[in-house]
């Protein structure tokens, strides 16, 4: 394994440029995003209800994705907030650079039609050319895999293909 500037594992050598991986891990839930070499990043979050949602989205979010958390009913915020959260992280990380990127340089907006949208800023490293699918691990279990290009799809292991740890 290598690393990029920010820290981010890829694979050495010429296998590197054929297969890209993300990896995520709240408590005890993982997920992992293997790719055809196309970066890509992938989060997961467990919904905390104790959190104050507000004052973190707006330490960390932009306008438009405060004033979406802010018009949705009290019982619906903290689950909105880490939609969102897990849709920026995913971004982020396929960009090779988590946290290191301001979180607040691009916009997620969420359309009608399920469709989750990066709208970036003027001044952001992030494109536009994301596309993000989210995946649910359950209730209180929002993520989100980013990959640049809308032409990919998520294959998931089949049930009962997955093994426990010992």
């Amino acid at each position: 394994l290598d690393r990029l500037v920010h820290g981010k594992p890829v694979l050495a050598g010429p296998q590197g440029r054929h297969l890209a991986f993300n990896l995520s891990h709240s408590e005890n839930r993982a997920v992992l995003a293997v790719s055809d070499g196309r970066e890509v990043g992938i989060d997961l979050e467990r919904v905390r209800r104790d959190l104050d949602v507000h004052s973190l989205a707006r330490s960390t979010f932009t306008a438009p994705e405060v004033d979406y958390l802010a018009r949705l009913p009290a019982d619906l915020q903290a689950a909105a907030f880490f939609r969102c959260w897990v849709a920026k992280e995913a971004v982020l990380k396929g960009e090779g650079a988590g946290l290191a990127l301001p979180v607040d340089s691009f916009e997620i907006a969420f359309g009608e039609d399920g469709e989750v949208r990066v709208l970036p800023h003027a001044s952001s490293r992030v494109r536009g050319d994301w596309t993000i699918r989210e995946l649910s691990l359950g209730p209180d279990w929002p993520a989100a895999v980013a990959a640049r290009g809308p032409e990919w799809r998520i294959r998931l292991p089949q049930e009962g293909s997955a093994r426990p740890g010992r």
